[in-house]
């Protein structure tokens, strides 16, 4: 399926985060997450269930929806995508 182009939310639409367990014997040591952003647009095919099952995952997260803008808002909204990585950095430096 290597350069095979898909579109829509078919390929994801069941898919669910799994939580790893901090004593998983293939890990070598006790997982801790770093503070974690969340970030998505508001047309974008990632679900805010989709979201909601990693915020329950990942120790701490903040989630932030990107207004008219889909999957890529690095290329769609450049300067808010950077302003709101700049306020997470900050919040967590």
């Amino acid at each position: 399926n290597a350069g095979k182009v898909w579109v829509g939310t078919d390929v994801i639409q069941d898919y669910t985060a799994e939580k790893l367990t901090r004593n998983q014997p293939d890990l070598p040591k006790p997982q801790v997450f770093p503070p974690t952003l969340l970030l998505r647009g508001q047309y974008d095919f990632v679900t805010l269930s989709n979201l909601e099952r990693w915020k329950e995952i990942l120790d701490e997260t903040t989630l932030v929806e990107l207004q008219d803008c889909s999957h890529h808002p690095l290329l769609e909204k450049p300067v808010v995508f950077c302003s709101k990585l700049e306020e997470f950095w900050k919040q967590h430096e």
